[in-house]
């Protein structure tokens, strides 16, 4: 995404009167465009993933 859609989305999720989650990786304009105290940040440890995609257009059960 570039930063003005990032706005925009902010933008309209900051205006939501309900709950919303919003996963992101660490950086300064995400903190920016959410900010404390109405948005709470949970920081998790970095994790693995050893997932395997299937192929565009390959049904899953190929892998």
């Amino acid at each position: 995404m570039t930063n003005r859609q990032h706005a925009e989305l902010a933008e309209l999720l900051n205006k939501v009167c309900g709950m919303v989650a919003v996963s992101n990786y660490q950086c300064d304009l995400m903190d920016e465009q959410y900010p404390r105290p109405k948005w709470h940040k949970t920081v998790s440890s970095a994790r693995t993933n050893h997932a395997r995609r299937a192929p565009c257009g390959s049904p899953v059960d190929e892998l």
